[in-house]
């Protein structure tokens, strides 16, 4: 026997020349006792490769590579890739990169090349063969990264691990190819919609691939299938858009960069839209884009989800009948819940037990399981249809209605036509309220003013979404909110008259939690009761005192009647309540309920079981260490209240 082979050294040896180490790309030691696992710097593995495609807007570079390398959230390894398409301009870009180069090591790495030709963005297709990570996120050289520029994508990448990731894009209503004049399709935009950045999170048909993340495997995907025509390189990402959602199925998400902080993620300078350097304004691109436009179409794509045979239509005469019918119900005095779309059998039953009439779904959330209600509208909206179509027929069967709202990353043009398109026949789906509890810019830091930008912004995105909706559904009542969470004081900052002189079906909707100070958890903390005086500040030293009862109440309700009236609108409560524990919390929400019969408001209690958030579980009573033990309801003074309510609150 050869003892030589149990020696330490002899096990060392063979494990370095064997083919396991000898096909990995390892420093060795000179020393033969030891192995170092050093990865040889050359190809080296980061957590992300970013590509800059640089031509003749070199004078921002210096900005984008200082932002990349110095002023990252991201505490990742990044790899750096400047392609130059600007051959004059070589001895410039190679000055601006140099500093990084030298410094360039595991962590952080810049790496230059400058190319005799310009081969436009179709550099992007040339990076897996040369990036040294698994997911290329692009930045074109009119955009500055912000300092979570990283950490947004590569979050977001995780998220959606398989998606392609953008911050806008454009998406392709249904439509046939125009075959006598295809061209109009992108100038007249009848069939087409640009989707911004602030816009919600959703699916689109062409990403803008100027900020973009996209996967190693993506792109090499897209580089097998052959490109019939070179000039489709002006148009790289329109050509990738086809390429990866038609042949390999992949989805296309237009992230949103509303409630980010301005310029955290990007900053896009005043020449980016420069016309004649801006690549999408010259003539040749348009003619391009018509080329690819009429090469998808022919083979098929998009194919729209939406499935029309599952669409009731409607002729003139039922059409009529249905709108006057959605019209009388609101004509009802009646106080609902807001719930969840996933309410069980059991619940609804409970509901019609206590006479309740209408529900609205769209406000309560769901916990861990989603970020917010009908979220999946933007990953399989078809299968979010019939769930929520199976929820709408769970009501009818017990013969209650439903008004729908969505979240404001949610609420688009787009996603309420595909609801509207779906809904429209539904006799039980009785409005849809648009957004949510919108805020603008300012009020979410508190800062009011009466030419409040942010609420000219609200006002359009409210017009563009009701003439979206109005394309496939002119029966059913609109709802808009006012600002600042639809706060009441905020209703006479609404530009209404406008909006009602385009459509004369809609109704304004407010909330009511005032003041926060009591019938918030958090803020009261067992300090305030109800009736009871309450500061209108906190932690100053001579707060303004002021008398929260029955006429407090009366006095907000009595301001927003008037001026509905002033503008012949009616009025819709959406969602009032307050904590459970709150002293007197029975006797607030009996003084709302009453206050709307005056008026004649229909309105919302918030909520019915929200599993996630019990401070306004009514059935949970006014106990808080009972934890979610239900009541009987003898014993039970807030739902009593609630259930005399909503059968006093009937006309």
């Amino acid at each position: 026997m050869n003892k030589y082979r149990f020696r330490s050294d002899y096990f060392l040896e063979s494990v370095k020349n064997g083919i396991v180490l000898q096909s990995m790309a390892f420093d060795f030691s000179s020393n033969t006792s030891q192995i170092s696992v050093k990865s040889m710097p050359d190809f080296c593995s980061y957590d992300v490769s970013v590509c800059i495609c640089s031509f003749k807007r070199t004078h921002h570079l210096p900005q984008i590579l200082d932002s990349l390398w110095n002023g990252q959230t991201f505490k990742g390894n990044v790899e750096i890739i400047v392609w130059n398409n600007n051959s004059s301009r070589s001895h410039t870009v190679s000055e601006i990169c140099d500093k990084y180069i030298v410094q360039s090591n595991e962590q952080k790495s810049l790496q230059l090349i400058n190319s005799s030709k310009n081969y436009f963005c179709a550099v992007r297709l040339a990076m897996p063969q040369l990036m040294q990570s698994q997911r290329l996120l692009i930045c074109d050289d009119d955009c500055i990264p912000g300092p979570e520029f990283i950490d947004f994508f590569v979050s977001k990448h995780n998220t959606y691990p398989e998606d392609v990731l953008c911050l806008r894009g454009h998406l392709f209503l249904e439509h046939k190819l125009n075959e006598q004049n295809p061209s109009n399709f992108w100038l007249d935009y009848e069939n087409l919609r640009f989707v911004s950045d602030e816009r919600p999170e959703q699916l689109v048909h062409f990403i803008h691939a100027d900020v973009c993340l996209i996967t190693k495997q993506a792109l090499q995907e897209c580089s097998s299938i052959p490109v019939p025509d070179s000039s489709y390189a002006l148009v790289d990402d329109y050509w990738m858009s086809y390429v990866l959602n038609h042949k390999f199925n992949r989805k296309l998400r237009k992230l949103t960069t509303s409630g980010v902080p301005e310029d955290y993620i990007i900053k896009r300078t005043e020449d980016s839209d420069k016309i004649g350097l801006a690549l999408y304004t010259r003539p040749e691109v348009i003619q391009t884009k018509v080329r690819v436009y009429i090469h998808h179409m022919l083979q098929g794509w998009p194919h729209w989800e939406s499935n029309d045979e599952n669409i009731t239509q409607l002729d003139e005469k039922a059409m009529k009948v249905l709108t006057e019918n959605k019209k009388h119900f609101w004509d009802q005095l009646f106080v609902g819940f807001n719930i969840s779309s996933e309410i069980s059998a059991e619940s609804v039953e409970v509901l019609a037990e206590m006479g309740v009439k209408c529900v609205r779904i769209g406000a309560v959330g769901l916990g861990d399981k989603v970020d917010y209600e009908f979220k999946a509208f933007l990953n399989d909206k078809d299968e979010e249809m019939k769930r929520l179509k199976q929820t709408i027929s769970l009501l009818k069967s017990k013969g209650i209605r439903v008004v729908l709202t969505l979240k404001k990353e949610l609420s688009s043009p787009e996603i309420w036509e595909f609801i509207a398109k779906n809904l429209y026949s539904e006799e039980y789906v009785v409005a849809y309220d648009l957004i949510n509890e919108p805020f603008t810019p300012l009020e979410s830091q508190y800062v009011f003013e009466d030419n409040d930008p942010g609420m000219s912004e609200l006002m359009v995105n409210y017009t563009e979404m009701i003439e979206s909706i109005r394309l496939v559904d002119k029966m059913t009542p609109i709802i808009i909110e006012s600002s600042y969470w639809a706060n009441v004081d905020t209703l006479s900052n609404l530009s209404i008259d406008k909006l009602i002189e385009m459509d004369d079906n809609i109704m304004v909707s407010f909330h009511f939690y005032d003041p926060q100070l009591l019938t918030q958890r958090r803020r009261n903390q067992n300090r305030y009761s109800f009736p009871s005086q309450i500061p209108d500040f906190e932690n100053i030293k001579w707060p303004k005192m002021t008398t929260i009862d029955g006429n407090f109440i009366d006095a907000k309700f009595l301001s927003a009647i008037q001026w509905s009236q002033k503008f012949n609108v009616k009025l819709v409560l959406g969602e009032f309540g307050i904590s459970r524990e709150v002293s007197g919390a029975h006797q607030y929400l009996d003084s709302i309920m009453k206050a709307c019969k005056t008026y004649a408001i229909s309105s919302f209690i918030y909520s019915f079981r929200d599993e996630e958030w019990d401070s306004m579980d009514y059935e949970l009573e006014t106990d808080v260490s009972t934890g979610s033990l239900k009541q009987e309801l003898s014993q039970n003074i807030l739902m009593q209240t609630i259930i005399n309510g909503i059968r006093d609150n009937v006309n």
